[in-house]
């Protein structure tokens, strides 16, 4: 009875086929089964140099893994080659996209980016957003800084004071005074000298 060797089967777990990634790095990893035993599996990029993938023995075949770095923009094929240990091997294979982003290592050349008009509408245009920036915080830490102005405190007008009520005079001392005026008007006549008697003794 003839027995066919089958080919390993390969699975890629870190990335699925089609996906983007925003980096020049990507680290790959999978497994490789086959019941002869898997003994490498490599990995290429666009049809470049294989590179040998880190194994990793598990039951019914290998984990493995690798880092593929310098990945410009654009699409790329990746192709993973797994064989046994009777020769046989399988070629499975899968593109990514990359994208970069600012601020990242490793980027491709941006010379061209800052020459120019354009670069230089750029430059402007940035160190103008900062400045604004500056002028803001120093606006706001000046207006911090700046002492608050008194409120003035209302005057209130002084009361006036009241006229000192006149004193009432009772009644009764207002009668006693009229009587004493009235006696003081009141002159008794003066007495008339009485004659001499006729008849008397001289002195």
């Amino acid at each position: 009875v003839l027995v066919r060797n089958l080919p390993p089967a390969i699975s890629v777990n870190s990335v699925s086929d089609g996906a983007t990634i925003y980096d020049n790095t990507l680290a790959l990893s999978g497994y490789a089964y086959d019941d002869q035993g898997v003994t490498s599996v490599v990995v290429s990029v666009d049809g470049a140099q294989a590179i040998p993938a880190n194994l990793v023995i598990v039951p019914g075949g290998v984990a493995w893994n690798t880092t593929l770095t310098g990945l410009s923009e654009g699409t790329h094929t990746i192709t993973i080659n797994a064989t046994d240990s009777q020769g046989v091997y399988q070629i499975t294979t899968f593109t990514i996209n990359v994208k970069h982003l600012l601020g990242q290592n490793n980027l491709p050349d941006v010379t061209n980016l800052l020459n120019g008009k354009a670069g230089t509408n750029l430059i402007l245009g940035i160190t103008g957003i900062i400045l604004a920036i500056i002028a803001l915080i120093l606006g706001a830490w000046a207006l911090a800084r700046k002492p608050k102005a008194a409120v003035p405190e209302e005057e209130v007008p002084p009361e006036e004071e009241a006229p000192p009520a006149e004193e009432e005079v009772p009644e009764e001392t207002e009668k006693e005074s009229e009587e004493v005026e009235g006696e003081q008007e009141e002159v008794p006549p003066e007495e008339e000298e009485k004659p001499p008697e006729e008849g008397g003794e001289e002195l």
